[in-house]
């Protein structure tokens, strides 16, 4: 099976295509590649295609004998859709729409698309897929936005499949360190204290990425007629966490007691359910928290400079347009990012 991933130089992408080349699947990678192509350098080229691009302007060629389609591409994290909103929803949205519908009207069978466990807000109960969705941010209402569209390009020979995966954490070949308990751990490596954060009392979902990569292989390797059409809530029920609970890890994992306050104006809190994947794919998570915790701290130790500026993104994107890196007169198509 030949298999396009846009987005696949990013954090997920990263992990799910290593995996996707070991099971035997040709892959081209759609990407911008703001952050290097690094993470898939030494990757077997025989069967892996990089194709520097944006979803909003590729040519249809690039769907030519392509049986599947993986969407990752996106801004991602909720402060970086607040610095381009409108850039947000030009990418995440109208640009990702447009690959779903050349996939459709090129032959392509099944796309599957990366969605956000954010969609639910702030929301109280255990929420399920059939569960409303309550966005409260740019960077949520644009996925809400897709996942509509999305929903209606299904067809006799074309299979959407929608993933609304829990908060990542853990390593990849692209890393970030802006995620609740990446940026905890590093954190406290670094500085040998703890974040806490202040407004801990809050739910948040936790899956690990490398998780999510095996969930999209399940949904690959499944029949259409028992994805198509469908959402799926990527993560666990054990992994419901508070987000004060992630201190807690960090603190226990590393034997550090010192903490520092840490603000938090979060506006999502929910707890949800993962029974539809596991009882309909058979997906259960191999990661837990401590996996992850274990996986940086193990990675720190051999390099302490891991955490480099790209690692953060909104910090990033903001380096980037300080500096005209990425502008008008230098990017694609002339368009900031």
């Amino acid at each position: 099976m030949k298999v396009l991933v846009t987005g696949g130089g990013g954090y997920l992408g990263s992990a799910l295509v290593p995996m996707l080349l070991e099971e035997g699947y040709e892959v081209t990678v759609l990407d911008r590649f703001f952050f290097g192509k690094k993470s898939l350098s030494e990757l077997p080229t025989n069967k892996l295609h990089l194709v520097r691009e944006d979803v909003r302007w590729t040519c249809a060629t690039i769907f030519e004998g392509i049986d599947a389609v993986v969407d990752l591409a996106a801004l991602c994290e909720t402060s970086v859709g607040e610095l381009l909103p409108w850039k947000t929803m030009d990418i995440n949205y109208l640009g990702r729409y447009r690959i779903a519908r050349f996939a459709k009207f090129n032959g392509v069978k099944k796309y599957i698309m990366t969605s956000t466990s954010s969609v639910y807000g702030m929301q109280e109960g255990i929420l399920n897929e059939t569960s409303a969705i309550s966005p409260n941010s740019t960077y949520s209402e644009s996925a809400a936005f897709l996942e509509h569209g999305i929903s209606r390009l299904n067809g006799v020979d074309f299979s959407t499949t929608i993933l609304r995966p829990a908060t990542y954490y853990g390593m990849s070949g692209n890393m970030r360190f802006d995620l609740p308990l990446n940026s905890i751990t590093i954190h406290a490596m670094k500085n040998a204290e703890i974040i806490k954060i202040r407004d801990g009392e809050k739910w948040r979902p936790m899956v690990h990425v490398k998780d999510v990569a095996n969930a999209i292989l399940l949904v690959l390797k499944a029949d259409s007629s028992i994805v198509k059409n469908q959402v799926f809530n990527v993560g666990s029920d054990e992994q419901n966490y508070l987000l004060g609970d992630l201190s807690e890890f960090v603190a226990n994992a590393t034997g550090i007691k010192n903490t520092i306050a840490y603000p938090n104006n979060e506006k999502r809190s929910h707890k949800l359910d993962f029974s539809k994947i596991k009882e309909t794919l058979g997906f259960s998570p191999k990661y837990a928290l401590d996996d992850g915790i274990k996986e940086i701290t193990a990675a720190y130790d051999k390099n302490n400079d891991i955490d480099s500026p790209e690692t953060y993104r909104l910090q990033y994107y903001k380096y980037l347009l300080d500096c005209n890196k990425v502008s008008e007169e230098n990017s694609l198509h002339g368009t900031i990012l």
